[in-house]
């Protein structure tokens, strides 16, 4: 089971429930902060009874599971969460096809959640010299990607990523 939790193709897909198990939505996506290589947040499509807008998919801590007593289910492809639909009203969205803007993310989603569940600094970028660099990806958006030596060689394309 140990594969099918740290292969990045493997988690798209499972459903997220609430903490009673009940379906809250599916992952379509993560978000990946690409510098040190961690899932940020989840990106859900939520089910209708969340009362999300058609199209948007719900922006959730990757920390909802992993310092909040959230459970990877492998066998059963569920992520349970251990929270409440109550808890999703005005949770942050992003529509399906939007390009993904850091200093949007990291203020909006981390303002949200940090009253509901235990979060880090959610980082969407770094100091580097005098200016912010963003380093940020949505996960599925790596797949395939050509990678590049310091001398630009082509050493070849990702085919997948292990978290």
């Amino acid at each position: 089971m140990r594969t099918k939790l740290t292969h990045l193709t493997n988690l798209l897909g499972y459903q997220v429930l609430d903490e009673n198990g009940d379906k809250l939505g599916i992952v379509s996506d993560y978000i990946v902060n690409t510098c040190e290589g961690y899932i940020i947040y989840i990106l859900m499509e939520p089910v209708a009874s969340l009362n999300v807008a058609s199209g948007e998919r719900v922006v959730i801590p990757f920390e909802a599971v992993t310092i909040n007593s959230g459970v990877i289910d492998a066998q059963n492809e569920t992520i349970q969460l251990r929270l409440i639909p109550e808890q999703f009203s005005g949770a942050p969205t992003f529509p399906a096809d939007q390009q993904l803007t850091p200093n949007r993310l990291g203020g909006q989603g981390a303002t949200f959640w940090e009253d509901t569940v235990r979060i880090g600094m959610l980082a969407t970028s770094l100091q580097c010299c005098w200016r912010p660099v963003y380093k940020v990806a949505y996960a599925t958006q790596l797949l395939g990607v050509e990678l590049f030596d310091g001398q630009n060689n082509l050493l070849g394309t990702v085919q997948e990523e292990i978290l």
